[in-house]
């Protein structure tokens, strides 16, 4: 599975962080670097997919607060999507952990592209489609 490859990439930075990540697949299916802290914050599986569907509608990355952690969320390509939860939420840090979120976020999409099937890449192109096209 992708996410398990991305995962694997991703997860051994968090081993000693109480900061929770989680990478969800389409379909709902996940991997969690703290999976029981992570089914508690989303004891209803919906709650996954309501935050799913607004990174695709265009909230990326998506930040909220949620059994007082700040969790944010971010597309990984067209495969899944990543989730961040840091404890401690306060909206004096919400500022802070936007920012903080949004490094993280772009790192986890930038390590999870070597793992991405080929045609799944959004660096991927067909070299036939340009041939023929002049370069000057």
């Amino acid at each position: 599975m992708v996410i398990d490859r991305i995962a694997q990439a991703v997860m051994e930075s968090f081993e000693e962080s109480e900061i929770i990540l989680a990478i969800v697949d389409r379909e709902g299916c996940y991997v969690s670097s703290q999976i029981d802290k992570f089914e508690e914050v989303f004891s209803d599986p919906q709650m996954i997919d309501e935050i799913c569907v607004k990174i695709d509608d265009g909230c990326e990355p998506l930040t909220t607060e949620m059994q007082g952690y700040f969790a944010a969320g971010a597309a990984i390509d067209s495969v899944g999507y990543s989730i961040l939860l840091v404890p401690g939420y306060t909206p004096d840090k919400m500022a802070a952990y936007s920012d903080f979120a949004e490094i993280v976020m772009s790192q986890i999409g930038m390590l999870a592209e070597k793992y991405l099937p080929e045609n799944e890449s959004r660096f991927a192109y067909d070299s036939g489609l340009l041939a023929g096209i002049p370069l000057n």
